[in-house]
């Protein structure tokens, strides 16, 4: 093609590839017009950069044929200067890449289909294909990832450790062959995701790795999983030493108060149910680790709730973590059976009311007993004993609170105060 006077010069095969009329002058303008108009910008800039500077002509564009469907031409060619005049023209070779076009589509389509990351690179990581889902998940249109580096991508970017480790395990391919990792990625959204990937070098017949296929497949679920089953594991270890140290300090304070083998026995005995109870209740959500204040109530004080009814429950429902709502359980236990000897549970006139406060800095409990029986010298003379003293070290120790009582002819005011960061 003459670039002064657009002339085109096509031998008979060129005429037919590009479905020209036979034995007419053609023009440049003749060749352009068969290209398909989604291709032909592409093929003058190519065009123009070869005569403006390169000098080398590199294209592949779709001629629509007589029957007005497209097919793929590649074309390649070279500025030639005319050294008499000066004069530019553009000489080459075209050839019909349809059926690698078509092979190249089923490709893309097979692994477009894929529900994984798919990538084709250069062995130093250059990436030539990245499927459909793998630009979804790194929300980077062709113009962006073609020709990045691909643990540059800024889905493994957040992290020098992750891009790193990728990088390593990219670069093992090209020398140990397949390789398998799994390495945190972040999607588009700045989701945390896992993904594990797989690298498989395609060699040439020397040997030596031509290209590098990896797929990441999102395995988030799994690890999310078993991120949740260490959870449980750790928590059920936590729970067990716990009911073990409960449990040993139960037995130990039975021993010392206990007067005959009998008030051992069943002051154990009832502690013991008490604190099955509590477990029961503190299990009750075990996978978000979290008991409610009015269950405990509820499964603690059923034994003595009666008809005409003497407990009342006042107060929203609070939520404590597992290991703070077995403590609870035990207080109220504890003040219960104190309630039951000496207070308004002692008979029918009694009157028991709770209430709570939950404060901005302090979750704040209050127990409140009425009875005409009510003697503070014999809640007194109990309070030195083996309840009062479980009261104080679960108080104290496991919920890191405050207790106050205040015991006058008739009432009996119990106040826990726990701080708000220690409730959880």
């Amino acid at each position: 093609m003459d670039f002064k006077t657009d002339a085109l010069y096509a031998n008979p095969k060129l005429r037919e590839l590009l479905s020209l009329p036979a034995g007419s002058v053609l023009r440049g303008e003749d060749a352009f017009a068969r290209i398909h108009e989604h291709d032909v910008e592409h093929v003058r800039e190519s065009v123009d950069a070869a005569r403006e500077g390169s000098g080398k002509f590199r294209s592949e564009f779709r001629i629509r044929g007589p029957d007005d469907r497209y097919r793929w031409v590649a074309a390649r060619g070279r500025v030639i200067v005319d050294p008499r005049s000066g004069a530019l023209s553009l000489a080459g070779v075209n050839y019909d890449i349809a059926d690698v076009k078509d092979r190249e589509s089923l490709v893309s389509k097979l692994i477009d289909g894929i529900g994984a990351l798919f990538s084709i690179t250069t062995p130093d990581g250059r990436i030539l294909e990245l499927n459909e889902y793998g630009e979804a998940q790194t929300g980077l249109p062709r113009e962006k990832w073609s020709n990045a580096i691909f643990w540059e991508l800024k889905m493994w970017g957040r992290s020098e450790e992750t891009r790193s480790a990728v990088r390593d395990l990219v670069k093992r391919a090209a020398t140990e062959g397949q390789v398998t990792g799994e390495a945190p990625f972040w999607n588009h959204d700045g989701e945390k995701g896992w993904a594990l990937l797989t690298v498989t070098p395609i060699d040439s017949d020397f040997g030596e790795p031509l290209h590098l296929c990896l797929c990441g497949v999102d395995i988030s679920k799994r690890k999310a999983a078993e991120e949740s089953n260490d959870l449980l594991v750790q928590e059920l270890n936590h729970r067990i030493k716990n009911l073990f140290s409960v449990t040993n300090a139960l037995i130990g304070l039975s021993a010392r108060y206990a007067t005959t083998v009998d008030d051992f026995a069943e002051a154990t005995r009832r502690r013991l149910f008490a604190l099955h109870e509590a477990h029961n209740v503190g299990t009750a959500d075990l996978k978000h680790r979290k008991a409610s204040l009015k269950d405990i109530l509820e499964t603690t004080l059923r034994p003595w709730r009666t008809t005409p009814q003497r407990i009342f429950v006042n107060g929203s429902d609070h939520l404590f973590d597992a290991g703070a709502a077995t403590a609870w359980a035990l207080i109220v236990h504890e003040l219960a059976s104190n309630a039951v000897k000496h207070g308004a549970l002692k008979d029918s006139g009694g009157r028991l009311e709770i209430d709570w406060e939950d404060g901005e800095d302090a979750f704040i409990f209050r127990w409140r007993e009425e009875s005409p029986d009510i003697a503070p010298s014999d809640n007194e003379q109990e309070s030195a004993g083996f309840g009062q003293t479980i009261v104080n070290r679960l108080v104290s120790g496991f919920l890191a609170g405050e207790i106050s009582r205040n015991a006058a002819p008739g009432e009996i005011m119990i106040t826990i105060e726990m701080p708000k960061e220690t409730e959880e």
